[in-house]
């Protein structure tokens, strides 16, 4: 972060701890508005950064957003533009983590379930298997579980068919990821994030954060990369690569791929002279491919007589599970630890998911359609939603519009839950965790602001909670769009 970001956080904190809130409004709302005018100038002069934005022409049509509040009576301590509403970007994180944990708890655990249709006879299940999908976000997670772990539950369900007396399934085994939808790009979503790594969706079955390594091979440079393999295997995926060596450290890489089509287009240069180069992306059909992954786990112990098949490619009737026979269920990682990475990490698959958890628990549907539907629900009777436009849980959506006044008041909704502590733990830590490591490093806002960051092209926004030494809270928010440079630009003045 550069210094004068550090100056500034540090001078609002001790004024934090020495002055009374009531009598220094306009104190806080100044310094408050120069540290975001810091984070757009390479300016280190205070005096001049007024100045410089109000001038410079990449920045002045810039939209911004401010509001400081008094936790404990709701008054305003600094406002610019308060209701000013514009997409934050990752900053929308606090409404599905803040939802997930009112809604859900902390301690949830999203289930995975086995049925059958069928019985047991002579060590051969005479029927069909199903596995239903709850939206499990944690399964075979690197944030998690290690490579050699990754697929240790999926071994472990093994254990419990084998257990149950079955060593041979007759019937087909069926895959139902159903509980998310299948259509799981929100509005506002860009044609252009399809495919990335950031852009991996959430789906009633979940493995590996829904990611998928293509793999490529280079030799020489100015030559053509060829590709090799996906990672998990993608056995119908269409490749259209036009990739080359170049004298380089690392990829790069633009990969581009809708949801559910198996076309996958890159572009771009990986390092020459490499037997393998790692291009990570969204798998194009999270149910397809776990029902892949689970197939090869279960391949060297259970004969899986008729194979497998997704309730979104097959053409039998999805049953009523409540006429089958239960054979067990398999626990997922609490909520609170996939809020924690959604927030520390600025997730977008675990928010997502998060998100749609929310109303597949409310509704038994946690599609789109459905998740946005609850969120405006349930914040509408919390806070005045009054201009508030949730698209999704991430923030990736750029048809977003929040304000300032919108997070505060979500930051001071959450304060008087029961919940609080643990939304509050979710939350990166100025100087010391997550995508706040670098900000107040060494500072006197080191360890005293808990808040979200966000980031997209023209974006930039902040919004959590300054701790006093007296034990005050502020929740604050900072939101700006619109910029007109380059992120180097603006990026370049953080560092």
């Amino acid at each position: 972060m550069a210094r004068v970001n550090k100056y500034l956080f540090g001078i609002i904190i001790r004024w934090f701890d020495s002055t009374n809130l009531q009598s220094m409004k306009l104190q806080i709302y100044l310094f408050l508005f120069n540290i975001f005018l810091s984070f757009l100038t390479f300016s280190q002069n205070l005096d001049s950064i007024l100045a410089i934005f109000t001038k410079d022409p990449y920045l002045k049509k810039a939209n911004l957003s401010v509001l400081a509040i008094d936790l404990s009576t709701g008054d305003t301590l600094v406002a610019k533009n308060p209701d000013l509403a514009v997409a934050t970007a990752s900053t929308t994180k606090l409404f599905s983590t803040a939802m997930a944990y009112e809604v859900l708890g902390p301690e949830h655990r999203p289930l995975t379930e086995f049925y059958t249709d069928g019985f047991v006879q002579h060590g051969v299940l005479l029927g069909n298997l199903w596995v239903k999908g709850g939206g499990d976000l944690s399964l075979g997670s690197k944030f998690f579980y290690s490579d050699s772990l990754k697929y240790q539950r999926i071994e472990h369900w093994k254990e419990e068919l084998l257990a149950l007396g079955i060593r041979e399934i007759d019937g087909v085994v069926y895959f139902d990821g159903s509980a998310f939808g299948y259509d799981p790009i929100p509005k506002g979503w860009s044609h252009h994030d399809f495919g990335n790594y950031y852009a991996a969706f959430p789906g009633g079955l979940n493995f590996s954060d829904n990611l998928c390594a293509y793999v490529f091979t280079s030799k020489a440079v100015g030559t053509k990369a060829k590709f090799l393999k996906s990672v998990p295997n993608q056995p119908n995926m269409v490749v259209n690569a036009s990739v080359y060596a170049a004298n380089i450290a690392e990829e790069m890489v633009s990969l581009k791929g809708s949801p559910y089509q198996m076309t996958r287009s890159f572009s771009g240069s990986i390092p020459a002279n490499k037997d393998s180069v790692s291009v990570v992306g969204s798998l194009p059909d999270p149910e397809s491919s776990f029902a892949g992954v689970v197939s090869d786990v279960f391949d060297d112990t259970l004969v899986l007589c008729s194979g497998t098949l997704t309730v979104r490619e097959g053409k039998e009737k999805k049953p009523d599970y409540d006429q089958l026979s239960l054979l067990f269920r398999d626990l997922g990682l609490p909520i609170h630890e996939i809020a924690t990475v959604a927030n520390h990490k600025s997730n977008n698959f675990f928010a997502e998911g998060l998100f749609q958890s929310v109303a597949y628990h409310v509704t038994g549907e946690g599609s789109n359609e459905k998740d946005v539907k609850v969120a405006r629900t349930f914040w509408g009777s919390r806070i005045d939603t009054n201009r508030l436009v949730l698209c999704d849980g991430s923030g990736l959506s750029r048809k977003n519009r929040i304000s300032a006044g919108h997070l505060c008041s979500v930051l001071r909704y959450m304060r008087q839950t029961d919940v609080f502590p643990s939304f509050y733990s979710s939350l990166p830590i100025a100087g010391v965790s997550g995508t706040l490591t670098n900000l107040c490093k060494d500072g006197a806002g080191s360890g005293r602001i808990h808040a979200k960051s966000g980031t997209m092209n023209g974006i930039k926004s902040y919004a959590g909670y300054i701790e006093s030494a007296s034990g005050q809270t502020v929740p604050f928010a900072i939101d700006s769009n619109g910029f007109t440079c380059r992120r180097p630009y603006v990026v370049s003045t953080m560092v």
